[in-house]
């Protein structure tokens, strides 16, 4: 039984990798199995070193890299910005992380980002040590969704309605025709903060504005349809607006696009149509002879109070809206009928 637990014993400690001595093959070892870029230039900077890495992302072979420099390697729109920082850093300077990209062998763009430092050898800097992490599907996503933007910036500005985006209150996109509504400048509104734009909803809807706008943010209300409420303009005005509004995300965030228009010339004009309807009917109840209103077809569309009350004098039913004349009144002689 010793001797096989000392067996076992044996066998794993032969089993254990063993570090190499040499501090130079550590370093390789790392290099070749770490996930991200690893490269080293000299002071002018060649590549002396790429791991593998690097090779597969590129489809170069080591060699390519070695008869280049950093610059031959990266995009010339790059070229400038990159060069600056090298120079910084062979000057003992610190540079923050950057991006750059470079064609592959198969003529595709990557992106990398970029972490770099000095290599110092007796207090001289003979060269740089640096990491590159694959950024590219990151930088794919960017350019969608700034493209989308850009889509979306390009159709909100030629609506003819008004269109905005909130997030906690605060305006943070309106176009030209949401702050003509507004009565202000496109500048002037996205400075408004929260209390700004609360202060612009009349007092007597801002509740209602308040509790829909938390709802669409908690999931409560998918889509907000036809919903009316008042603002005031800087100069004092009340205008009304008529707005659609759901969730979405913008900047990585949840916030509210809201469309929305002025209907405060419909709203003006329906109270005047009510007002008028009132004058009329006031106007018909005074009169003392009995009066109704028809359609073309003779259905009955309005009556005034005497001719309820000729009805009930005469034993006629009162529930004359909607029926037509000769089935209110059977008894109409026929001449009347034809």
């Amino acid at each position: 039984m010793v001797g096989c637990q000392g067996s076992r014993g044996t066998e794993k400690r032969e089993g254990v990798a063993r570090l190499p001595n040499d501090e130079t093959e550590l370093y390789r070892i790392l290099a070749e199995h770490i996930r991200d870029g690893i490269y080293i230039l000299d002071r002018e900077g060649y590549f002396t070193y790429v791991n593998d890495v690097i090779v597969r992302r590129s489809g170069y072979p080591p060699g390519w890299f070695y008869e280049r420099t950093y610059l031959d390697v990266i995009r010339p729109g790059d070229r400038e910005k990159t060069e600056q920082n090298f120079r910084a850093l062979i000057e003992g300077r610190k540079v923050d992380s950057y991006e750059v990209a470079y064609p592959t062998s198969s003529g595709r763009v990557l992106w990398v980002e970029v972490n770099t430092s000095p290599i110092v050898r007796d207090g001289e800097v003979i060269g740089l040590l640096g990491l590159s992490r694959d950024v590219t599907a990151r930088k794919e996503v960017e350019r969608a969704l700034a493209e989308s933007e850009q889509l979306f910036r390009g159709l909100a500005e030629q609506a003819p309605l008004g269109v905005a985006i909130l997030k906690d209150y605060e305006v943070r996109y309106i176009n030209e025709a949401g702050a003509h509504v507004f009565g202000s400048p496109v500048g002037q509104i996205m400075e408004w903060g929260q209390e700004g734009l609360l202060n612009h909803v009349h007092p007597a809807d801002l509740p209602a504005v308040v509790e829909h706008a938390q709802g669409l943010l908690r999931g409560e209300i998918e889509v907000l349809r036809n919903f009316i409420y008042r603002i005031i303009q800087d100069s004092g005005e009340i205008r009304w607006v008529e707005q659609y509004a759901s969730r979405i995300t913008f900047h990585g965030e949840s916030a509210v696009l809201m469309s929305f228009v002025d209907i405060t010339d419909r709203i003006h004009a329906e109270e005047a149509l009510r007002r008028s309807e009132n004058l009329y009917r006031s106007t018909i109840d005074a009169m003392m002879d009995p009066l109704h209103v028809v359609e073309r077809d003779l259905t009955i569309v309005l009556h005034n109070r005497r001719l309820v009350e000729w009805a009930r004098d005469v034993g006629v039913e009162t529930d004359f809206l909607g029926r037509r004349v000769f089935d209110v009144f059977p008894f109409l002689p026929r001449r009347v009928r034809q």
